[in-house]
């Protein structure tokens, strides 16, 4: 924080004619180390200013100012008193049960205590007029602050709470008729942004450490709902500093030193996936061209740590924050070894360089048979422990072999029967629901994100507009490791995706898929192309779609329903529309080929039927 002393201020000491014989000459020092280069992303900014809701007094002279919501940044100190008044400002995101601020999980890495999220300002008191301040060296991850040696009593009037974060333009948004997961959703977006520091951070409130982990998991979601491309390119550079000679890379970047050294392959993974994703939502084949090179040099170092393609080190981050069941941390390491090689492969078709191509691709070949070998029973088309997250992750990454993939996913949608409940940390949290959906078992998926209570996105403290750390009792309240949920909202209740055979949304895919209770949907997502947009609503049994398609694309949009003959565009049936070209039924939904424009659809809606389109 800032220790601030206003009696020391010199009116008038940057204008001309100031006596300044009295300073110190400035002193001469070397330069700083390392390359100088432009910020490739948008600074920090006060995004929002927010005015408190209460004050309490929980000790004498002791106040609790409570801003309504967790965010990161400082407060705006409004006073007028007199001077040498020192008013100490200590911020925290929850309270004991006496109302007194609770610093414990802020103090357990500081023993002994020291001077950390906390402002002291003192009143210069001169000419007698209100006195406004804000600290500008750090930031603070908070919901309360704690104020003492205010004289009196202080007012809502005299705190404003100022959101500091990248300031980055919004990209996207979502909306549906269960207005708990539109807090969810807020909920994201506010993390993503306190954790919007020039780097991705795990929170804003303990470490402010760029975890690796938690940056790859809320990528596609910061890439969905925020025009995030450079602050990812800029992170992908610092990513790139930090790799090794032999390839390593360390799981906190940028480090001073904590997280380097280890072999992590779940949170190392962020290089190669997040590279990916920018392409993939972007198109630019720049960022594969500028970190080719050392995305190779990683997956070359990780298959120095396989055997027959499995990851041999044991005990890594894998599937962190479990609600009960432990997964394997090897299962997971060595998907994303698969994932990690098989993206190299593509990068190096896409750059030209065939020969890598297949070298890349055996290896990922290499690790699917390992894979398979070392966790697969075909007797039980199960994985490992049968967990939800080691069932879920050979579905999401297409390591399951066809022949067994619907029983395998039957595995899957039993076990998340059985408990109605998600059962996963980190990792599972992404793949389990878009896994069911990519199955056709969205009802399944829309079960476990809209449970009401623990573990679920649902039962964490909406009320302070932001996600924890774990499914219960948290460490931290403002954490964005969970926070892929978002990126299912668009990607599956509204349908927008970007086809993978043509990136950067140059060909869209629509394919929304109504479920559980929600009687309407509306998102949109602002692509390199142009403005997406994916609204639904479900009314009398029939599903109406309102679809944007922007300039010089095309997309296919899937309608779900089979009754093909019923379905009608702008009140015409679709059949005899000039503009739709009909692609075929598959799996209830019926697929038609659109050129950019406006379309509204129109098709009976069967509600009991569960699945849609695999």
């Amino acid at each position: 924080g800032e220790i601030y002393d206003a009696r020391l201020e010199m009116p008038g000491w940057d204008a001309p004619g100031f006596k300044d014989n009295s300073w110190s000459p400035a002193d001469i020092l070397p330069a700083p180390t390392g390359k100088l280069a432009a910020l490739r992303c948008p600074p920090i900014a006060i995004i929002k200013t927010i005015t408190p809701k209460a004050i309490t007094e929980p000790r004498p002279g002791t106040f609790i100012v409570d801003m309504g919501e967790n965010f990161s940044g400082h407060v705006q100190l409004n006073v007028q008193r007199p001077p040498g008044t020192k008013i100490q400002l200590r911020y925290s995101e929850c309270l004991t049960p006496d109302g007194l601020i609770d610093r414990k999980w802020i103090s357990e890495f500081m023993p002994p205590p020291k001077v950390f999220q906390e402002d002291t300002y003192i009143c210069s008191g001169g000419g007698g007029g209100v006195e406004t301040w804000e600290q500008r060296f750090s930031y603070s991850g908070f919901r309360y602050i704690e104020v003492t040696g205010f004289p009196g009593k202080p007012t809502l009037d005299n705190f404003k709470g100022r959101f500091a974060a990248t300031d980055l333009e919004s990209g996207g948004s979502f909306s549906c008729s269960n207005d708990a997961l539109n807090k969810v959703q807020q909920a994201t977006v506010q993390s993503y942004l306190s954790n919007a520091q020039n780097i991705p951070t795990d929170c804003p409130t303990r470490e402010k450490n760029g975890w690796t982990g938690d940056a790859h998991l809320a990528a596609e979601a910061g890439l969905l709902n925020f025009r995030s491309a450079s602050f990812y390119t800029k992170w992908l550079d610092d990513l790139k500093d930090n790799q090794r000679p032999d390839g390593r890379l360390g799981v906190i970047v940028p480090s001073a030193g904590w997280g380097i050294g280890d072999c992590q392959p779940a949170w190392d993974s962020a290089y190669p996936l997040i590279a990916w994703y920018l392409y993939q939502y972007c198109g630019d084949k720049r960022i594969l061209a500028d970190h080719y090179d050392h995305l190779r040099l990683y997956v070359d170092f990780l298959t120095t740590k396989t055997q027959g393609g499995v990851v041999t080190i044991e005990n890594t981050l894998g599937d962190w924050c479990p609600w009960s069941t432990e997964t394997p941390s090897q299962l997971t390491a060595t998907a994303f070894y698969y994932e990690d090689a098989r993206i190299v492969s593509q990068i190096a078709t896409i750059l030209g360089r065939p020969d890598d191509a297949k070298k890349y691709a055996a290896l990922a070949e290499s690790a699917k048979a390992g894979f398979n070998a070392k966790f697969f029973d075909a007797s039980t088309n199960s994985y490992a422990n049968s967990s939800q997250t080691s069932l879920a992750a050979p579905l999401y990454f297409g390591l399951v072999p066809d022949d067994h993939r619907a029983a395998v996913l039957a595995n899957l949608a039993a076990k998340v029967e059985s408990l109605k409940h998600i059962d996963t940390g980190i990792l599972g949290a992404k793949w389990v629901p878009a896994a069911l959906t990519a199955g056709g078992r969205n009802d399944l998926a829309y079960m476990l994100v809209s449970h009401p209570g623990v573990p679920g996105w649902i039962s964490m403290d909406l009320e302070s507009k932001t996600l924890w750390e774990q499914w219960r009792d948290p460490h931290s309240r403002n954490h964005i490791m969970f926070g892929s949920v978002s990126a299912w909202f668009y990607q599956s209740l509204a349908g927008i995706k970007s086809d993978p055979t043509t990136p950067g949304f140059k060909r869209i895919i629509i394919e929304p898929r109504p479920c559980g209770d929600l009687t309407w949907v509306k998102a949109s997502h602002d692509s390199p192309q142009g403005r997406i947009t994916s609204n639904w609503t479900l009314r009398a049994g029939v599903l109406t779609m309102d679809i944007t398609i922007p300039a010089n694309t095309r997309a296919t949009i899937y309608i779900p329903t089979s009754d093909q003959a019923s379905i009608t565009e702008s009140g015409q049936p679709a059949a005899s529309a000039p503009a739709l070209k009909f692609l075929g039924l598959n799996h209830n939904a019926a697929a038609y080929e659109v050129g950019s424009g406006t379309y509204k659809f129109a098709a009976p809606f069967p509600a009991s039927s569960p699945a849609l389109r695999p």
